[in-house]
């Protein structure tokens, strides 16, 4: 039998549309683990939330955070893999958010320590509805600097939200650089609200999971996704599968349809074809 890796999505596959692991997906992802079946999750979500959402799986490989660009090793809660993005590039990134008067999150790592910055001032209502939310529901940690755009050390990723005609040509700026790679896709939760994530051309979910499949001898790997920024890893998967909710683009790249993330439909292929 091919050794293969299970990799899935979480927002809009793994998780219900309340964010959260049902019952059924944790006992039935902990009994294909337990099996020996190779599990693991990519998402754009970082260490802070990831942890809290993951900590009922008993994940045995490292998971694939901030859309590839770095890999976590959640039982030794260390960062094993991280893509920064060029100073040059992360400058000229930075220039553009400011002239598009688009104020983004600076995510920055230095060992195991992460931080979001962001400029109170200029601070618009769906990035703050954004930072509470994830204060009051996973303990996240913002630290607010007016000198946002002088940020340089240990820089990983940039994110934006708002609505769609307000980023989108900031997006487009950014995706003439071919030092960084640009993710532009529509919230899961929040259909007016549109996720802009920047960070290195060297990461995506799909090069999260080639190190993955390296690192660890998988000769098959299956993916889970629904939206825009699960292209990449579907483009290197040997199979791929779309929820029922997924964007249209998305289902266009799968191998099939399977059911929509609120009625488990990922973890419900996985128990029945999962080896």
């Amino acid at each position: 039998m091919p050794k293969t890796l299970y990799i899935s999505d979480l927002d809009g596959t793994l998780l219900d549309n309340n964010a959260e692991l049902s019952d059924f997906t944790v006992g039935a992802l902990n009994a294909l683990i337990a099996r020996g079946v190779h599990f693991t999750v990519a998402s754009a979500r970082t260490e802070y939330s990831a942890k809290f959402i993951l900590e009922r799986l008993d994940l045995r490989l490292p998971v694939c955070l901030s859309n590839g660009v770095t890999l976590y090793d959640t039982r030794g809660k260390r960062y094993l893999d991280t893509k920064y993005i060029d100073l040059g590039a992360l400058s000229g990134a930075l220039r553009l958010a400011r002239e598009a008067g688009v104020p983004p999150l600076v995510y920055t790592l230095s060992g195991s320590e992460m931080r979001v910055y962001y400029d109170p001032r200029s601070e618009t209502d769906a990035m703050r509805e954004f930072r509470e939310l994830r204060r009051a529901r996973y303990g996240k940690v913002f630290t607010p600097t007016d000198n946002l755009y002088a940020l340089s050390s240990g820089v990983m990723y940039l994110s934006a939200m708002g609505e769609r005609g307000e980023i989108a040509p900031l997006a487009e700026e950014l995706r003439k650089n071919p030092l960084l790679s640009v993710e532009f896709y529509r919230n899961t939760y929040t259909e007016s609200t549109w996720l802009l994530e920047v960070f290195s051309s060297e990461a995506s979910k799909g090069s999260g999971v080639e190190t993955l499949r390296r690192k660890y001898g998988f000769d098959r790997v299956v993916g889970f996704g629904d939206n825009l920024n699960d292209l990449p890893m579907f483009a290197v998967c040997d199979e791929a599968y779309a929820t029922a909710n997924a964007q249209d683009a998305v289902k266009a790249a799968a191998t099939a349809v399977i059911g929509a993330n609120d009625a488990d439909g990922a973890a419900r292929w996985l128990a029945a074809h999962a080896t």
